[in-house]
């Protein structure tokens, strides 16, 4: 894959002319590292910018689409009439089948943990109160397909009867009522961050859905977005023009962000972020992006967002042409060749204020924010590095820091694995977990001097993590949990009754979480010592 490229740029005094830019950020290296800095729109290669209207409801049955054909007009792979997963089906069965995992999740007050758990019922709600001791067994909340908490923790909110009715548990009293019938089905429910809005969606959240999503046959479902305004009572479905990939709350102005991105037939990528007005419903900008970034990530309290590749999933879905809005644009192509890779950078910058593409920097997501918002991380490929951007660099994989006060960038010489990572929460550090050499390794990489350290002791990964206030880490890796004191470089494991599956801080600090992989009970277990002060069973 080849494009526009910037100028190469020359490493002579590198060390100095290092010292004098960075300033503050303080980038490690010697200079000759690739680095840069967004210019203005117009220099880079923007996507086209436009307004567009809500789009219409779904196509009816006499309008075809590539997933629902027409008689005159088979195609051997499709399902036939009798085949149970038509689409068209009046009563289909869910988008995603269930995970077979069960799933919990702790109250932001740190009091409740919730488990979704497998029963001859289906799904059923389980709620522990890790202070008293105490378990619920709310009755008929069964057939649970995902469940969210209000902010303040105490409300939860369940997604039953095959994602097509929402219940609201109040957590003091274990008492739930029925609070929306939804007219389609959904895998997913989120909750604002001020707890006033319900977003509905069939969007990839795991591995498990991952997989679903790339092969799922209810492609028109993954469309679908409800937002439910629990202040006003009001619901509002929207239809995109693709398979939705992720969302985000607009800290400017509380808009949803929708990406999606597919290939188009001419073998070109092509994404859109669009922006939701969750009071009314009405998508009011989108932008239209010519490459396959798919996950959109915005700044902590900040007034940017990132759209960054990942992924890259594509389905095979398009609109019927009237159904298309006319002012739609096709995208500019800016590569001279494709070749078609499952992942492609750029990432690219948007201004949530003024809703409009930044600029293009190198980099694949996923994209790690710090706490204050200050700095971004990306990776990136050598390959792309040197073919499309013009830049050497040394390692296979280099990490990508971003000032986001200026849209400053440089990439950090990091190895040969891509690796999975996250800021501690005062933004010190970057944690980091690669297979480097074929084995688990943590890297812990200081956030200003970019030095790097391995830890030693019991390998783990990101997978199951919890950090505690004061900067430690408790990691589940293998049956095993394991923990990080706060400053240290080592892993050590903590003795348990039971194998940990998955573990949680609790806000108040003084302990922590576990969850058992086999979902038959939960450790409550005091910080910094590690001690067990009580094993509550679910059965």
């Amino acid at each position: 894959m080849k494009r526009k490229s910037r100028e190469g740029r020359m490493c002579w005094g590198g060390a100095l002319a290092a010292a004098l830019v960075l300033g503050a950020l303080a980038f490690a290296g010697t200079g000759c590292e690739p680095e840069g800095k967004l210019p203005p729109p117009e220099d880079e290669y923007p996507p086209d910018v436009i307004d567009v209207q809500p789009l219409p409801p779904d196509p009816t049955p006499d309008d075809p689409t590539p997933d629902d054909p027409t008689p005159d007009d088979p195609t051997p792979d499709d399902p036939t009439p009798d085949d149970p997963e038509v689409p068209d089906d009046p009563t289909p069965p869910v988008v995603f089948p269930p995970s077979p995992y069960a799933r919990a999740e702790l109250s932001p007050d740190g009091r409740y943990l919730l488990v979704q758990r497998d029963s001859a019922a289906g799904f059923c709600l389980v709620a522990a109160d890790v202070e008293s001791g105490d378990v619920h067994h709310p009755a008929g909340l069964c057939g649970l397909r995902w469940f969210a908490f209000s902010p303040d923790g105490e409300l939860a909110f369940l997604l039953l009867e095959d994602g097509l009715e929402i219940q609201v548990l109040n957590l003091s009293t274990m008492k739930a009522s029925t609070a929306y019938k939804l007219a389609n089905p959904y895998a997913v429910l989120e909750v604002s961050p001020d707890g006033d809005f319900l977003v509905l969606s069939n969007r990839p959240v795991d591995e498990w859905s991952e997989a679903q999503y790339e092969w799922s046959t209810y492609l028109m479902e993954l469309r679908r977005i409800t937002v439910i305004d629990l202040a006003h009572d009001a619901v509002h479905e929207q239809f995109f023009p693709y398979a939705v990939r992720s969302t985000a709350f607009s800290p400017v102005d509380r808009a949803l962000l929708v990406s999606m991105s597919w290939w188009k037939e001419d073998g070109l990528p092509e994404a859109q972020v669009h922006f939701m007005n969750t009071a009314t419903g009405v998508v009011e900008n989108t932008i239209v992006f010519p490459n396959c970034a798919d996950e959109i990530v915005v700044q902590p309290e900040g007034e940017l967002a990132i759209l960054a590749p990942t992924q890259c999933f594509v389905h095979p879905v398009t609109l019927a042409p009237e159904v298309v809005p006319e002012e739609f644009p096709e995208p500019e192509e800016e590569w001279d060749e494709w070749d078609e890779w499952d992942e492609a950078d750029p990432c690219s910058v948007i201004d949530l204020v003024e809703r409009k593409f930044v600029g293009n920097l190198p980099g694949f997501g996923p994209v790690e924010f710090s706490g204050d918002g200050q700095t971004a991380v990306a990776f990136s490929r050598q390959e792309t590095m040197m073919k499309q951007w013009n830049m050497f660099q040394q390692k296979l994989v280099g990490l990508i820091f971003i000032r986001m006060s200026d849209l400053y960038w440089k990439v950090v010489e990091y190895g040969s694995d891509e690796p999975d990572y996250f800021f501690d929460m005062g933004s010190m550090h970057l944690y980091l977990h690669d297979q480097e050499g074929g084995k688990d390794r943590l890297v812990r990489m200081d956030a200003d001097s970019k030095e790097m350290e391995v830890l030693s002791g019991p390998p783990a990964t990101f997978e199951e993590k919890a950090e505690m206030a004061d900067g430690s880490l408790y990691l589940v890796h293998q049956g095993k949990l394991l923990t990080v004191a706060p400053g240290g470089l080592e892993t050590v494991e903590a003795a348990l009754p039971a194998v940990p599956g998955q573990v949680f801080a609790r806000p108040q600090g003084d302990s922590a979480v576990v969850f058992s992989s086999s979902g038959a009970s939960v450790l409550l277990i005091s910080h910094p010592d590690g001690e067990v002060l009580e094993t509550i069973p679910l059965e």
